[in-house]
């Protein structure tokens, strides 16, 4: 459920509103420069020149908030409060355009302080002699203010925020006003500023050296600590509490974010507070926006050249060398040295180890800031949010971001703003399902979004984003089809509705150039005819009926979803069932082109046994699971008759299953006293797949082995060699059998065949059962008729490795391979080692030739 209750925290950029309560409440971290400078208060004497401070530090550092703390400090303590009269201003002195000025405001914050403290009378007073003044006298005025002060028999403390504004303003007078400092005892300055006067560190300026500095940098981890600890605390925020506790690695990336800086701290506990619900990206984007005034103020107090370097390195986001820095920006590395150790200087930038060795680097020390800097910078889709990815990369963890991205799923939002969220929290799950998941969703949003978009207006097609271009091509591609389809059905007249069309038509689960001819066709044409669309769908329809008997209803309903929207490319796509797992909450979808690939590899039966066994678990009611469940275990004879079972429960779900029916006529002969029912099982496969010369060479290999029945086999052989057009698989499973039965003639006639049609890619997918074909011919003694044949054709030259394998097989002499060149002995050898391995000892010699 989403968290709707409101960050609560301070009014962080105007402490000024804060009651007397509230200062001491969130004023946590500070407390050892506190003391330092109220313990110096103390040791002040009425007959000794006061030591002015200087408080030093980057916006949001809390000097604004020390100043109040210091003179609530004095008032409060007794023997303070008898000494000073603490004169707090505003944070901007703008109305101050000359001394008199200044000292004006001196006064008008003592009737302040007084009317505050109950001294009514006193600080009307003041307010009537203020009206008296000559407004353009500064020792008129100052005269006054210092009557005052001797008539209270207190000194004044002057609590002045942004010290640098005045100084800016007064440089005329700056050596009247240091004068004056020195000269009157009863006045102590302590000015804060989020720059260095220039004033106080130049030779030969009115305030050199005149200062005591007092510098705040940012919190250490353990003031950070407490800080949050106590904010929450207020807020009664146990969740906040338990995490901080539980979790450290969360407040050290808290504090890696902000650098330590207190304000920005407290901005950042309000997403702690939250937690994971919510819109991330909106509270983060608010938060980014309330920083701006703050974050922007500090970039543009920074000389032009500082900034320039800072650009560059707060674009690069990751650490920059001095000279990396150099050679981006086209500046002398020294100049840019220079820059960067005035940026360390004033805590902007941090050094850090460049990778190994002893070299140094340099990034942005608040990560926060760096993250406001990119959001306002960037451009694209993804390098847009590279702000977000980062903070999301900082503050969450794995688990966390999951959490998140599962809620945006199940949102289902079709929001220009939410996908780009997507996209943005996808880039922090690079290897997690639930982050291809997202692209995807976000793609679908963004493509179909308003007016149609350029792919390279939204996303880095040669870049960063070339991965997603894909599964960008195939949404964008369905989504035109629909598109027209919404136009051009309805004016067919057709009985079904276009979403229809396209889970039945477009969702079968084959790879997408399958079905892309299809989808160019729909786009380009009007003129389909209503028998041709309903053509196209029912054939569609018998398709789905198939598939929904294989892998179950529900999931092929899963599956038709996954392909329609582009999620996967094909039902052996590992990556894509995954993502589509996630998206669609349907485990077997990532288990299921796992199983697939394991099916393809007979070296992984245990694997396949696993998958089938899982998916079944989880209620998937489909014959290809129970298929594979049996097809990993048959090879096992002691497990028979469980791969008998697991092929009844197939044939239950599917009994028109052609595939399930040739696994029976496998294994049942292998069981006593099953001939019947294999003889069943082979009446079925031919009867169910007739114009499959596999099934009718089957059989006759089985009247073969089992009935000796030669006219029968040679009525199955002429059945399947009958057939027109017949596959290079049909082909080669002839081959193999009329050379298992000594019919070398007609399996020469067959082999030729196949070597003249048979591609390359059938070979790469068949190898196994090639070279199988290669053994038998062999054995029944065709060796030298196969070489032959090799040479006649382009076999030879298409597959030479083959050829000198067979060559060598048949001299009986696997020296022979040593005779020809290294590329073509080493796969040779291999392929010998199959089709003769009584020519081989187990592994070649070192340097890859035969041994004897």
């Amino acid at each position: 459920m989403k968290n709707d209750f409101p960050i609560h925290r301070p009014a962080i950029y105007n402490p000024a509103l804060w009651s007397r309560e509230e200062v001491k409440t969130y004023f946590i971290a500070r407390h050892t420069t506190l003391d330092r400078i109220v313990d110096d208060l103390r040791r002040e004497k009425l007959d000794t020149k006061p030591q002015h401070r200087l408080i030093l530090g980057q916006r949001g550092m809390g000097k604004s908030t020390l100043l109040r703390r210091i003179a609530i400090e004095v008032e409060d303590d007794s023997e303070l409060n008898a000494l000073w009269l603490p004169l707090t201003f505003p944070e901007e002195q703008y109305n101050v355009a000359s001394l008199a000025d200044f000292w004006l405001n001196c006064l008008d914050a003592l009737s302040d302080f007084l009317e505050g403290s109950g001294d009514e009378k006193m600080a009307a007073d003041i307010d009537t002699k203020v009206e008296t003044l000559d407004r353009q006298n500064a020792d008129g005025v100052l005269k006054a203010l210092l009557q005052v002060a001797k008539r209270m028999n207190r000194r004044l403390l002057l609590l002045v925020d942004n010290v640098d504004l005045i100084f800016d303003r007064l440089k005329k007078e700056d050596w009247v006003l240091r004068e004056t400092l020195q000269e009157h005892r009863e006045i102590m300055l302590v000015g804060a500023s989020a720059r260095a006067l220039e004033a106080s560190y130049n030779y030969g300026a009115a305030f050199y050296d005149f200062f005591k500095i007092d510098e705040l940098r940012g919190l250490s981890l353990a003031e950070m600590r407490g800080t949050i600890l106590a904010l929450a605390r207020m807020r009664g925020a146990v969740d906040v509490i338990r995490k901080i506790e539980k979790d450290p690695v969360r407040l050290q990336v808290l504090h890696t974010l902000t650098g330590g800086n207190p304000r920005t701290t407290v901005l950042l506990y309000g997403v702690l507070l939250k937690g994971v619900v919510g819109n991330v990206r909106t509270d983060l984007e608010g938060l980014l926006d309330e920083v701006t005034p703050l974050y922007k103020a500090r970039f543009e107090e920074l000389p032009s050249l500082s900034q320039q370097v800072l650009d560059k390195l707060a674009l690069y986001w990751d650490p920059m060398t001095a000279r990396q820095l150099a050679d981006a920006l086209a500046m002398d590395v020294n100049l840019t040295s220079s820059q960067l150790a005035r940026l360390v200087e004033i805590g902007v930038v941090e050094k850090v180890k460049a990778g190994r060795g002893k070299r140094t680097a340099f990034q942005v020390g608040e990560r926060f800031f760096n993250i406001w800097y990119l959001m306002r910078a960037s451009r694209r889709v993804r390098r847009k949010l590279v702000w977000l990815v980062e903070f999301l990369r900082m503050f969450y963890s794995t688990d966390e971001r999951k959490h998140i991205a599962r809620t945006c799923l199940d949102a289902k939002s079709a929001d220009s703003r939410e996908a780009e969220y997507q996209l943005a929290l996808a880039r922090t799950l690079p290897m997690e399902s639930i982050g291809r998941a997202l692209e995807t969703s976000a793609l679908e949003i963004l493509l179909a979004h308003g007016v149609p978009v350029k792919l390279e207006d939204i996303l880095d097609v040669s870049g960063e984003d070339k991965d997603l271009m894909p599964r960008a091509v195939r949404i964008r591609l369905l989504q035109e089809v629909r598109k027209k389809l919404q136009i051009v059905l309805p004016e067919a007249g057709v009985s079904f509705s276009v979403e229809t069309f396209i889970e039945q038509n477009l969702g079968f689960p084959t790879p997408f150039e399958s079905k892309r001819s299809l989808m160019e066709s729909l786009l380009k044409s009007t003129r389909f005819s209503i028998e041709t669309w309903n053509e196209l769908n029912v054939n569609a329809e018998m398709g789905w009926d198939k598939l929904s008997r294989k892998y179950g209803i529900d999931i092929a309903v899963k599956l038709r979803a996954a392909h329609a929207h582009g999620d996967m490319n094909g039902i052996g796509d590992i990556e894509g069932g995954a993502a589509a797992a996630e998206r669609y909450e349907c485990p077997v979808l990532e288990l299921l082109p796992k199983l697939i690939e394991a099916q393809r590899d007979t070296m992984s039966l245990e694997p396949a046994e696993l998958l089938a066994e899982n998916i079944i678990d989880l209620g998937a009611n489909g014959s290809f699971y129970w298929q594979c469940l049996g097809d990993a275990i048959w090879g096992d004879l002691d497990q028979l008759n469980e791969a008998e079972e697991a092929y009844r429960k197939a044939l239950e779900l599917d009994p028109q299953e052609v595939g399930v029916w040739r696994r029976l006529v496998a294994i049942l002969p292998l069981m006593e006293n099953r001939k019947a029912e294999a003889e069943y099982a082979l009446n079925k496969w031919m009867e169910l797949n007739p114009q499959d010369p596999i099934s009718w060479t089957s059989a006759a290999m089985y009247y073969h082995l089992f009935h000796e029945d030669e006219v029968e086999v040679e009525r199955l052989l002429q059945k399947a060699m009958g057939i027109p057009d017949k596959t290079s698989g049909g082909l080669m499973y002839i081959t193999n059998t009329l050379f298992t039965m000594h019919k070398i003639a007609r399996a020469m006639k067959h082999c030729r065949e196949l070597l003249e049609k048979c591609s390359d890619e059938f070979v790469v997918e068949n190898f196994e059962a090639f070279l199988y074909m290669f053994e038998c011919g062999l054995k029944a003694g065709a060796g030298s008729q196969l070489l032959a044949l090799f040479d006649e054709t382009e076999a030879g030259q298409r597959w030479r490795p083959i050829r000198e394998a067979l060559a060598a097989a048949v001299e009986g002499n696997a020296e022979l391979l040593n005779g020809v060149a290294p590329e073509v002995r080493h796969p040779a050898l291999e392929i010998l080692r199959v089709i003769a391995p009584q020519l081989l000892l187990p592994v070649p010699n070192k340097d890859g030739r035969a041994e004897v």
